[in-house]
């Protein structure tokens, strides 16, 4: 089940992942707000681990540690640019439960690298790490990008 959801979801997502990859180049010219994220915008926002836990498939512990500890540890754009690209992954597994094991499997991956990050234990395929950096990386720049927008939106209201 899992090969079949993978052998769906990536062949949809890869285009929307190089539009986002042409929204992080653009973002990363531009400086980067390294502003402190809200925990509570985290908390009343829809996220993948949010969804997961709702559906019963990770345990409260880890929803906590990634809304909580993880949260914290990235800054306000990087969660912008993961909820932009994020968003359609998202209202897929909002909508069914044909991506819930795939996904699944990737989230435990991403807490276990985390876990590795911040008490040093279990340590985890080197791929896993790399991928996490490239995602970080990706969202950081489109959350770059998508502040340039809002400011250039603002600028024009003020005319």
């Amino acid at each position: 089940m899992q090969v079949l959801a993978y052998l769906f979801l990536v062949p949809l997502y890869i285009p929307w992942l190089l539009i986002c990859l042409g929204f992080a180049c653009f973002g990363f010219f531009f400086p980067s707000k390294r502003g402190r994220l809200d925990l509570e915008e985290v908390d009343r926002r829809t996220t993948v681990c949010k969804v997961l836990s709702q559906k019963g498939l990770i345990t409260q512990q880890e929803y906590e540690f990634e809304t909580q500890k993880v949260a914290a540890y990235y800054d306000e754009q990087t969660f912008s640019g993961y909820l932009f690209i994020m968003k359609p992954v998202i209202y897929a597994l909002q909508m069914t439960t044909y991506f819930d094991s795939f996904l699944l499997f990737l989230v435990k991956k991403w807490i276990a690298v985390h876990r590795f990050m911040f008490y040093q234990i279990e340590k985890p395929k080197l791929f896993y790490i790399r991928l996490a950096a490239v995602c970080v990386a990706l969202a950081h720049g489109v959350g770059v990008c998508l502040h340039q927008f809002k400011k250039l939106s603002q600028m024009r209201l003020e005319f």
